[in-house]
């Protein structure tokens, strides 16, 4: 069979196309974006638009071209990658869920507690600036979110791919924006839609968020409709707020499928990351001076050494723990989707030795990446 794979680069994104005797049979693109581990960031490469040409599926095209797609993504220096998948296909590229999804809803008639301090006018492009500031500042330390920066797409879709966004942002009476929110945007006001759908809230104080709150069962009212769902991390302070009101929240775990992950490159992956990592040891009580943790995956085998208040890798092939595993695995405990406490729940995760630094390393914290960004 002969056949070659073209790549072309638009903005942020690559296509890849499959070509077998001249005609193309299959493609997917990558998105080329910042992902956040804590504090830190890594490249990752988010999969999308995956197809093939249906009188030419079942003749193993799309893994022909996944695979080489992940031998590229490693060759370009992405550290991992990402993508939302159809259920129980992807895991046969290494791939895993990593990612929930959390929609808090609350009944109109439970917001009537709620104030108005600030104004309200529609999104304009001049607002960039401050909302990419409340967005950096809600964001960082959020494991799965990712870094936007002049050249991201700000908003280009809602809950779903095809539904537009109407944002509003929130004024201080000396007009300074102090809090935004994205709107599903319809004017379907039939009785069939029962809710209001956010997707994206931020403020530079928790105080504001009564104003959302507010503004949303304003808006609600306005449609006739019973409920406003928010799609937000599991936990956050907006979602603290929503249940001080009396909300319903509704965490999705998919079993293998929707926000799924894998590592490209384990040792970039954990060098870039290194920050992170000191910064949870350091916060560990439990630490003595010097530990060291072995990690063997089915892609690579690096150690980590904590000594004199810092991680950092090592090339020694001893350690004082050593924790066998697969790399989506690992990158679930690194973005926090379970933690190494619970590692034990698991056949396909050993650990040899004391696991005092992996339980520092690894703990549980829920990671999310906001609907906006999805690919």
């Amino acid at each position: 069979m002969t056949h070659d794979i073209r790549v072309t680069l638009e903005g942020r994104r690559y296509s890849r196309q499959l070509y077998v005797e001249g005609r193309e049979v299959s493609s997917l693109g990558i998105h080329n974006l910042q992902m956040r581990v804590g504090k830190t960031a890594v490249k990752m490469g988010g999969i999308a638009s995956v197809g093939t040409a249906r009188e030419e599926r079942g003749k193993g095209y799309s893994r022909l071209l996944f695979n080489d797609s992940m031998e590229w993504m490693h060759n370009e220096g992405f550290d991992c990658s990402l993508l939302f998948g159809i259920p129980y296909y992807y895991h046969k590229f290494g791939y895993h869920t990593c990612l929930p999804e959390c929609r808090t809803t609350i009944a109109l008639r439970d917001t009537e507690a709620a104030t108005s301090s600030l104004t309200s006018r529609l999104y304009q492009t001049s607002d960039l600036p401050a909302v990419r500031r409340i967005y950096d500042k809600m964001s960082a330390g959020r494991s799965g979110s990712i870094v936007r920066d002049e050249k991201s797409r700000w908003f280009p879709h809602g809950s779903i791919h095809l539904r537009d966004l109407q944002i509003y942002v929130f004024e201080s009476a000396d007009r300074e924006v102090m809090a935004y929110v994205a709107y599903d945007y319809t004017r379907d006001s039939s009785p069939l839609r029962h809710e209001l759908i956010s997707t994206e809230v931020g403020a530079v104080h928790p105080r504001y968020y009564h104003d959302i709150v507010y503004h949303a069962a304003q808006r609600a009212h306005a449609m006739r409709l019973e409920k406003v769902t928010f799609n937000t991390p599991p936990t956050s302070d907006f979602i603290t707020l929503l249940s001080l009101y009396g909300a319903e929240q509704n965490t999705h775990y998919p079993a293998v499928a929707e926000g799924m992950g894998r590592i490209i490159n384990l040792t970039s992956f954990f060098t870039k990351t290194l920050t992170e990592w000191t910064e949870r040891a350091q916060h560990s009580r439990e630490l003595s001076e010097r530990a060291s943790l072995r990690l063997e995956t089915d892609i690579g085998v690096i150690t980590l050494l904590w000594q004199e208040g810092a991680v950092t890798l090592s090339d020694t092939t001893t350690a004082d723990t050593v924790a066998r595993l697969p790399q989506y695995r690992l990158l679930q405990l690194a973005l926090g989707y379970f933690g190494a406490e619970n590692a034990g729940f698991l056949s396909d995760i050993e650990i040899e030795g004391d696991d005092t630094l992996f339980r520092a390393l690894f703990p549980r914290r829920l990671p999310y990446l906001w609907i906006s960004d999805h690919f």
